[in-house]
């Protein structure tokens, strides 16, 4: 089967009172068991690559073992969390592991699952930066195109034909998918314009920051009324657990180890209390490389 890239459909560029997505919808789920036996010739090839050009040398006992792939991943999560209505514009799939087959590309077979005629794009070798690079994507494209819908997927994929990193932040435990909802605010009953443009998910990213200055640099770029608003705080296993939250009356949950895609977003899906109407705030960072990433929000998921 052949796929041809094409140019999406024209949109305008983006205008000055054009709002950002908001956080709409999230769910995450954990696939312990699959059907998939990674024992293709491609994969296999494609595998030993991927493992040379990491120096990361394939495991010659790893016999293959059935698993999920991402494709296999998304399918319950778009038919959980999207409605048949519920046309997408944009799709952007982010993980900080290979597929379980990857010579092939899921990103068709998530298209024809998904709702409306989006376009898709795909985020690697972020790590544990993967999602927020995703949403700040769709974020770009909606501002530029003025897209209404994107969703970002997200995947972690256990099975790995290598050892995987020592880093424990960056240790895959489990199979896992998690999606994230973002829709354009309705417009303004007052010339039938989208909400401010200050509105909606924020991400920023910043590198070469101290070990004991990732919390205070994360928050820096947070709007103040976000801040000063308790917010809910959702600390990634790339963060420091030492750290203290410099934040009054922050509601934090900091999120273990073992999935460096999907493990904040589980926490964003799973907090307490996910009626409240305060402000929300993920952070997450990698200590190998110094990195660090900040998303947040006004707004809170309609749909846990």
């Amino acid at each position: 089967m052949t796929y041809q890239a094409v140019t999406p459909r024209h949109r305008p560029f983006a205008t000055p009172d054009r709002a950002a997505l908001a956080l709409h919808r999230i769910g995450h789920r954990v696939f312990p068991r699959g059907t998939t036996v990674p024992d293709d010739t491609a994969s296999a090839a494609l595998s030993s690559d991927l493992a040379r050009m990491a120096s990361m040398p394939l495991d010659p006992r790893a016999a293959p073992r059935a698993g999920s792939t991402f494709a296999e991943m998304a399918a319950p999560l778009v038919a959980e969390f999207l409605e048949p209505d519920e046309s997408v514009d944009l799709v952007v799939l982010a993980s900080a592991t290979p597929d379980l087959l990857p010579a092939h590309q899921a990103a068709p077979s998530v298209l024809e699952a998904l709702p409306g005629d989006p376009l898709a794009f795909g985020i690697t070798d972020q790590g544990r930066g993967a999602a927020f690079t995703a949403v700040d994507l769709a974020q770009r494209c909606a501002r530029r195109h003025g897209h209404r819908r994107a969703v970002v997927l997200l995947f972690d994929q256990a099975l790995l034909p290598y050892d995987g990193p020592s880093d424990l932040s960056q240790r895959v435990d489990a199979s896992a998918a998690a999606a994230v909802v973002l829709t354009a605010p309705p417009p303004d009953r007052i010339g039938g314009r989208a909400g401010g443009s200050g509105r909606g998910c924020q991400v920023r990213h910043q590198a070469t920051v101290p070990p004991d200055e990732v919390l205070r640099r994360a928050f820096a770029p947070v709007d103040p009324e976000v801040l000063g608003n308790s917010p809910d705080v959702v600390l990634g296993a790339g963060v420091d657990p030492g750290l203290p939250v410099p934040i009054p009356g922050a509601h934090v949950v900091r999120d273990a180890p073992g999935l460096p895609s999907t493990g904040v977003w589980r926490a964003v899906a799973h907090r307490n209390d996910p009626g409240a109407a305060r402000p929300l705030i993920v952070v997450d960072a990698n200590p190998v490389t110094d990195e660090v990433w900040t998303f947040w929000t006004t707004g809170r998921p309609t749909r846990p």
